[in-house]
């Protein structure tokens, strides 16, 4: 079977139970017996996605691997705070925070020859107008975190298709958000 169809495939799984999951909060279904049904079933899904995923080369992998983390990282980050100068000053709100993240970001990492590391970076705008009512600076870092692991097991999916990156930022946010309650 191609590896792409199953790549692809499995992040749209995940996607999915992402979808499943928010809808039985939203109604509020929820059991623990569904939590743990979901849980299960998403981190198998990731272990599928991790297991089909290749290295050619482990040394330019760890390198390409440090510089998602770091951008996903400064882009979540700065468009997090940037987004709560909006409480405070009322000049700049999430939208515009993370559309100056990602322009700035694309033309900083351009001159620097990183042009691969803005999607990642902007990836990471988007995790930065999440809400200050439900994250604190420690989970978005978190959500950048593991948002940059799903963009690495989902890099060569959907080349060209837009809402990528949107969904990747859902994913973590999600995934943080309901595993981190207790612990931030």
């Amino acid at each position: 079977m191609n590896l792409k169809l199953v790549n692809a495939a499995v992040f749209l799984l995940i996607a999915a139970f992402m979808l499943l999951y928010y809808g039985m909060v939203y109604f509020q279904m929820p059991s623990p017996l569904a939590r743990g049904i979901f849980f299960g079933g998403a981190i198998t899904l990731c272990i599928g996605l991790l297991s089909q995923h290749q290295v050619k080369n482990r040394k330019h992998a760890f390198v390409r691997i440090l510089g998602v983390i770091s951008a996903t990282l400064a882009g979540g980050l700065a468009a997090f705070y940037l987004s709560g100068l909006d409480a405070g000053l009322g000049i700049i709100g999430p939208v515009i925070a993370a559309s100056v993240v990602g322009l700035a970001g694309f033309e900083i990492l351009q001159k620097l020859g990183k042009s691969e590391l803005a999607p990642p970076m902007y990836c990471g705008a988007f995790i930065g107008m999440s809400s200050y009512a439900f994250f604190s600076i420690e989970m978005i870092a978190a959500v950048c975190l593991v948002s940059a692991a799903v963009y690495i097991l989902a890099n060569d999916l959907y080349a060209g298709s837009g809402g990528k990156l949107g969904t990747i930022a859902f994913i973590g946010t999600t995934i943080v958000r309901k595993l981190g309650e207790n612990l931030f």
